[in-house]
């Protein structure tokens, strides 16, 4: 497990798949939900048995506070492009407190040390303002205006990056 201050990341298993998925469906359930994560479902917010097998595009994670199960986190692995894409959210109890901040970064790190990628990238809508907070050590890259039309109002998608050189330095500052 990948911590830092209380936080951490567990590797999807057979054993904490369950968990994983309860997660995702409180997330799924809650009333905004929608403009948090958009009309779709994103294949990061469910688990199947063969995403512990390692052997597809998905790394997908619970993140822990303090040994709590306090939310879910994915990477996909776009190989070809030597590209990650993390995606994440926590349950309510555990938002406005860092936590996603610190989850966003370990994921971002396992992207560079483990998946040797050259860059990482991560989505928000603009309705999300907890998405927005957790990605602090990224740079806002884009907007695309209007491309998601949510209970008839339109929504921007925000697109964020960091590089391994950005993080590298970020690693030497703290």
């Amino acid at each position: 497990m990948n911590t830092c201050k209380g936080v951490g990341i567990v590797s999807l298993r057979l054993k904490n798949m369950m968990a994983y998925n309860s997660i995702c469906r409180m997330l799924r359930r809650e009333s905004d939900y929608k403009f948090a994560f958009g009309n779709s479902v994103s294949p990061a917010m469910h688990a199947w048995p063969w995403d512990t097998w390692g052997a597809g595009h998905w790394r997908k994670f619970i993140i822990g506070v303090d040994g709590t199960q306090a939310g879910f986190g994915a990477i996909f692995i776009d190989k070809p492009n030597v590209v990650c894409c993390i995606e994440l959210g926590l349950l309510p109890q555990y938002r406005g407190m860092g936590y996603g901040g610190i989850a966003g970064r370990l994921l971002i790190s396992k992207c560079f040390t483990e998946y040797g990628a050259r860059l990482v990238e991560s989505f928000a809508l603009s309705t999300n303002l907890r998405s927005i907070g957790m990605v602090d050590w990224m740079t806002l890259e884009g907007r695309l205006q209007a491309r998601h039309l949510i209970d008839g109002q339109e929504v921007d998608e925000l697109i964020y990056k960091i590089t391994k050189p950005e993080w590298a330095a970020r690693q030497e500052n703290t």
